[in-house]
């Protein structure tokens, strides 16, 4: 661990470069929520995951123009013209690397990205599973809804107000909320 405090890369300490990446990342959430509250005038949650409020492109593109810009600190012309240019190529390369990463985990990080797409994907399938059955009573039928362990588990880490304000636009998640009734409960802007 000592390792990690003393090692540098391009004058800035690992140590600091990681706590730039996930503040980044971080940011890059709220600066998406903002967005969607000025376009849209709701305040909603703008992760791509249920359980990790990090958007990791931002925190790479961030801590890329940071350790590469810092010097240039008295041209600014120059930073914003070189910032787009590493920006497109950090957008790129995650592209590229998405497309060809996903045969491997690498690191802590996408085990917990991957356990928490499981978590996503659990918590959708569950969602479809309680659209059919309302749709079964709607129209008169009997039926039960499952509850196994697996479906108390997914509901007690994704209850319905998270997905419905994780994923609200999904024609998926608008059938759940016209059958429930429930809605989102993010914040309104008056108007």
């Amino acid at each position: 661990m000592e390792e990690l405090y003393s090692a540098t890369v391009l004058g800035f300490s690992v140590y600091l470069i990681l706590w730039l990446l996930v503040i980044y990342s971080f940011l890059g959430v709220l600066v998406e929520m903002i967005f969607c509250l000025v376009q849209e005038g709701v305040l909603e949650s703008r992760v791509g995951l249920l359980y990790l409020p990090l958007r990791p492109i931002y925190g790479v593109g961030g801590v890329a123009c940071t350790v590469l810009l810092h010097r240039f600190i008295q041209e600014p012309i120059l930073i914003f013209l070189s910032g787009m240019v590493i920006c497109t190529v950090v957008e790129y390369v995650a592209s590229f690397v998405m497309e060809k990463a996903f045969n491997t985990v690498t690191t802590v990080l996408m085990i917990l990205a991957l356990l928490s797409l499981v978590v996503t994907l659990a918590a959708l399938a569950r969602i479809r599973k309680r659209v059919a059955v309302l749709k079964a009573r709607t129209r008169g039928e009997a039926v039960t809804a499952s509850d196994t362990v697996w479906d108390r588990l997914i509901a007690r880490l994704a209850p319905d107000s998270v997905m419905i304000n994780s994923v609200p636009r999904t024609s998926l998640m608008l059938e759940f909320m016209e059958l429930t009734g429930e809605r989102r409960a993010w914040i309104r802007v008056p108007g």
